[in-house]
């Protein structure tokens, strides 16, 4: 009996001995994890709520506001070229853009918004834009996700495309400290007016994860 006993000691104490080990290793395992897994970036959810909410706090900035734009034989004329500054890093954030003929919304069909930084961007695609609450009456508004804007790179311009191309502006902000947008109007229209054209943007620190109140986009 004792013999048994003795064995059977020993049998429980390989069988701790064991489960100890996986433990430690589990645990070892997931601290590396955790220690080398990328953070998650800050998200800038799908609504006109959420851009309206980073416009409170003061984070937007105006690329553009009151200008007047308008094609001509192919042309847009005048075409605005703005320069913005990075301060900090941008997680996410959102283009809002308001434009009108002669005080009624944009042709449909044929008009349409110019935004090209880096040459990557062109026509907006306004049938993709974010949904917009009471929308303000005789314009035409837009609201796009910074980190998929779709555009068509020429004319013309088709608002039921199937086939465009999207940039990601969150990326592009946070590779170089400064950055050139050219803005217009493409409408025959000589009345046409660029009333707003504005970044609203989320901060972070890529490091921690955490969402941050330091970064600054300027002119």
């Amino acid at each position: 009996m004792n013999k048994e006993r003795k064995k059977s000691l020993e049998v429980a104490g390989n069988l701790l001995a064991f489960f100890a080990v996986g433990v430690t290793m589990l645990v070892i395992a997931t601290l590396i994890v955790n220690r080398f897994k990328k953070p998650e970036i800050p998200d800038c959810s799908y609504s006109f709520g959420s851009y309206q909410n980073l416009v409170k706090k003061g984070q937007y900035i105006d690329l553009l506001k009151n200008a007047p734009s308008y094609a001509s034989q192919g042309e847009i004329k005048p075409i605005y070229p703005i320069t913005i500054k990075r301060k900090g890093e941008i997680a996410c954030g959102y283009l809002y853009v308001r434009v009108r003929n002669n005080g009624h919304p944009l042709n449909e069909a044929y008009d349409s918004i110019y935004i090209n930084p880096q040459d990557l961007g062109g026509h907006l695609l306004r049938s993709r834009s974010i949904s917009i609450p009471n929308p303000i009456a005789q314009t035409t508004e837009i609201l796009l996700p910074l980190n998929e804007i779709p555009f068509l790179p020429h004319v013309p311009y088709n608002p039921t495309a199937s086939k465009f191309e999207v940039a990601d502006w969150v990326k592009l902000l946070n590779v170089t400290n400064q950055i050139k947008f050219w803005i217009g109007l493409s409408t025959q229209d000589t009345t046409g007016m660029i009333d707003e054209v504005r970044i609203a943007y989320k901060c972070w620190n890529s490091k921690t994860g955490e969402e941050t109140h330091d970064c600054k986009l300027s002119k």
